[in-house]
This record gives C-alpha cells, sequence and structure tokens, in this order.
C-alpha cells in the first residue's frame, strides 16, 4: 500500500469522529455524532410487474437487458423491505467513489463505474476487489470512460479530485435524465456550483464522506476501519426541512450497508468538514510534517485554531450555519488521534503527486478576498503549497523509491 501511517478506529480512540477519504493517514471528522437510527424511507406502494432479484421482489423496469427499477418512477416501492433498485454512476471510481460504488452494486443496483486506464481495464477483466475489516468481496459490473455510452441515469456520484473537476464534470451531461439527481462527496465548498453550472441547481446535492480507503492496485480497494459514512443534503432551493430525493437515496445508501446521513443543508457538513481539512491540509503539507509535532508546538497550535477561525468567519458571513463551537470541537479530537496521522495533501505533496490546494487553502483566500475578510494564515499556507499544485515527478519517483 506504499507509505501507510498508523491506521485506526476512532471508535477504539472513544473519538466520536470518523476517518475520511483516499488514504488511511486522513482523518476529518471531529464534529458529527453518529446518527444510530436505521429507519428507511418508502415509496407509495404501486408496484406494477414484480422479478426476483437476488431473493427479493423487485419492480421491474428493463434497461440493457437488466432488471431494475428507475428512481424517478413513482410506482418504486419496498418489497420484502427492500428497496427497488436504483440505477447509479460513479463519476471517479477510484479509493472512494469505488468503495461506495461496489456496496451499491452488491445490495443488487446497477452501478457504472466511471474510470480510465489501467484501473478501468482491471474492473473491466476481473471485476472491482474491495478487502475491508467488514468482509472481502468483488463486483462485476459495467465500467466505461465514455459516459455518452450510459444515457440517464438515477444517480450520479462525484468522486473525483476537485483538480480534476476542469476535465471530469462535463461527463456528467450526458448520464442526465429528467429525474437524476447528481451527489458529490469531494473535498472542497466550491463543487457544488461547478456541478450545478452543468446539471442545474435543481439536480444538485452536496455531502461529504468520512472513510479510509486506498486503491492499493488497479481494480482493488482496500478499506482500513469500518467508518463509510456520508452525510449529505440539498445545497439550493430549499433547505428548511430534508427533501423526498435526499431521503430515498440515504434509504438506498443504507440498505447498501452505507452509513447515510440525510440533513436539512447539505451546506453545513461541508463547511465544517471543511474549516478542519483546509487547516489540516494546509499545515501538515506546509510543515512536510503529520500532526503530532504540528499541534505540540504551542504558538504553531495557536496559529492552526486561528486560521480554522479564519475560514468559520467566511463560512458565516456566506449564511452557513456552522455550529457554535465548531473550532473549539478541533482540538479534543486532535489530541485523541495518533500524531503519525498525514492529511492526503502532505501524502500527495511526498509522492510528487498534484495536490488540492485550490480547492482548499485558494478557495478560502478567493472567498476571503470577496468578502472582505482578511485570511493572513491561510494566505500564506496557500503561498507556499501553491507552487506544488502541479506536482513534481521527480520528487514522486523519489519518494517511492525511497526506504
Amino acid at each position: 500500500m506504499g507509505a501507510v501511517d498508523q491506521a485506526w478506529d476512532a471508535k477504539q480512540l472513544g473519538v466520536a469522529a470518523a476517518l475520511h477519504v483516499i488514504r488511511p493517514e486522513v482523518s476529518a471528522d471531529p464534529y458529527a455524532a453518529r446518527d444510530a437510527s436505521r429507519d428507511s424511507a418508502c415509496w407509495p406502494s404501486r408496484c406494477g410487474a414484480m422479478t426476483n432479484v437476488g431473493g427479493a421482489l423487485w419492480p421491474a423496469t428493463r434497461r440493457s437487458g437488466r432488471t431494475l427499477a428507475r428512481f424517478g418512477d413513482r410506482h418504486a416501492c419496498y418489497s420484502s423491505g427492500r428497496l427497488a433498485p436504483m440505477r447509479f454512476a460513479i463519476l471517479g471510481s477510484g479509493a472512494v467513489g469505488g468503495y461506495y460504488g461496489a456496496r451499491l452494486a452488491r445490495a443488487g443496483h446497477d452501478v457504472t463505474f466511471v474510470a480510465r486506464g489501467a484501473h478501468l481495464a482491471a474492473i473491466r477483466e476481473r471485476g472491482l476487489r474491495i478487502h475491508s475489516p467488514l468482509g472481502d468481496f468483488t463486483i462485476e459490473a459495467p465500467a466505461e470512460d465514455d459516459t455518452s455510452r450510459l444515457g440517464p441515469v438515477d444517480v450520479v456520484i462525484v468522486a473525483v479530485k476537485a483538480y480534476d473537476n476542469a476535465s471530469a464534470l462535463p461527463m456528467i451531461g450526458p448520464m442526465l435524465g429528467d429525474g437524476t439527481t447528481v451527489l458529490t462527496v469531494q473535498n472542497g465548498v466550491d463543487s457544488v456550483s461547478e456541478i450545478a453550472a452543468i446539471a442545474g441547481e435543481a439536480r444538485t446535492l452536496g455531502g461529504t464522506t468520512y472513510i479510509a480507503t486506498a486503491l492499493e492496485a488497479p481494480g482493488v480497494i482496500v478499506q482500513t476501519g469500518t467508518h463509510r459514512r456520508i452525510v449529505f443534503g440539498e445545497v439550493f432551493g430549499d433547505l428548511s426541512k430534508v427533501s423526498d430525493r435526499v431521503t430515498r437515496v440515504r434509504a438506498a445508501m443504507r440498505e447498501a450497508d452505507i452509513e447515510a446521513d440525510a440533513v436539512a443543508d447539505g451546506r453545513i457538513p461541508i463547511w465544517e468538514k471543511f474549516i478542519f481539512l483546509a487547516t489540516l491540509a494546509g499545515f501538515t503539507g506546509a510543515a512536510r510534517l503529520p500532526i503530532g509535532p504540528v499541534w505540540a508546538d504551542p504558538f504553531t497550535r495557536a496559529r492552526f485554531l486561528e486560521a480554522a477561525r479564519e475560514i468559520e468567519r467566511i463560512a458565516r458571513a456566506e449564511g452557513i450555519a456552522v455550529a457554535s463551537d465548531v473550532v473549539d470541537r478541533i482540538a479534543p479530537y486532535v489530541e485523541g488521534i495518533p500524531g503519525s496521522m498525514r492529511s492526503s495533501l502532505l501524502i500527495d505533496l511526498s509522492q510528487g503527486k498534484r495536490i488540492e490546494v485550490e480547492a482548499l487553502q485558494g478557495a478560502v483566500v478567493r472567498r476571503g478576498a470577496r468578502l472582505g475578510l482578511p485570511t493572513p494564515i491561510i494566505e500564506t499556507l496557500y503561498a507556499v503549497l501553491k507552487l506544488h499544485a502541479a506536482g513534481d515527478a521527480k520528487a514522486g519517483q523519489s519518494q517511492l523509491f525511497a526506504r
């Protein structure tokens, strides 16, 4: 798995948090208490013809020779306590998107993985393999690099790195239909607007995810720990209550053994995570150190928390109702995690890969400038890190073979 620091399960630490995104070294949920409720939403029980799928009856709709029920079909319903299958497309089928797509496919949903290169070839040839403490499994499902071959789907899950948005998001267009929903679980706060510019605000949902996974090899995803949490909701229009479509997508995810939480205002979890993640990535990346020594120095620790407050002030200026103690939660969380923990930005930086500096620190600087709010600490981190935005192949090669 390459250079991997100590992995852990937040439950064992007694921390009400979960691990986050792309690599096991990344952690970023000091905020959300786990929602223990496992109740599901139900559509009106007016079903047409039924078919047997995986030992349960489902409303039958044919697409490309496969049996499924359309998400937008008002006749979709439960049978034998299970949900009617939906048609998902995973845009960005790496460690995060691939993992969630595999769980949805395993639960009986019609899932197509959008991928490229060796990973695409491996999925087509051998399926997508998941190695997890929850159990290993392999999914055989369609994989494409051209979304025009898919046609409209019910739900597009966007999980590409934010620096790939310019090339990846236009691929959403061919997958849009009248009832299509597009859910982003990417890092940063800009993607929801960028997706809405293509798909329309009415189709766009926003959320964030907490998981520890790594793409070990093409077609092989390894999960460390057991966290697999997505928190999401509407980000445009009526944000006063959890919408029906958010409830339906949550129900499908929960049946796929994904810890999905629905919220009325999806902007809040996105920004609460962003406040911590942009700060964590900025300090660990600029220092080229894991969180332990960064946090151990009193002066640096104080600047870390002030940087988080810079971002909090921007969130509030934009009308985002983040929790009143959103920054206060950071200290007890960081003190409960291993000092060896590194952000994914630091790992990518050390391997000479591209980094999400524009989606993290750059987004803070640009928004602060637009709002007239000073962000001196984040600006300094941005100035240091933006020089490495495109990566360094030679540095990555030397790191890769370093002992």
